[in-house]
């Protein structure tokens, strides 16, 4: 199992979501298995923040192969993965200012 961990300004999410997460069925197909909604589960993440703060799962039984993606790859499906998961209309709700290669870049610097 990988657990991505993502990050976008409040101003720039462009949907409410309810509660504290969702699971996602292994018929929808996608990387992503469950999305915990961590600003809105533990409070006290979003105090004194303008960020949103999502943690993506991924790692299904039998789906070993999609482990061996490289961090940017799982960044990136996990980010497309949220955009189809949680559309609003015609466009995306989560923003696309934030692109995966931003992302993995921030995590390198974090993680040095």
């Amino acid at each position: 199992m990988a657990v991505v961990t993502l990050a976008f300004r409040k101003a720039d999410v462009e949907v409410d979501l309810p509660g504290t997460g969702f699971l996602v069925p292994p018929v929808d197909r996608r990387t992503i298995k469950g999305v915990t909604l961590s600003s809105q589960k533990w409070g006290w993440l979003g105090e004194g923040t303008e960020l949103v703060t999502l943690r993506c799962s991924i790692g299904r039984l039998g789906e070993e192969a999609v482990l061996q993606r490289d961090d940017a790859d799982l960044v990136e499906a996990a980010t497309a993965d949220l955009r189809a998961a949680t559309r609003a209309g015609a466009d995306a709700a989560l923003p696309r200012t934030a692109s995966s290669a931003h992302i993995a870049r921030a995590i390198r610097r974090l993680t040095r």
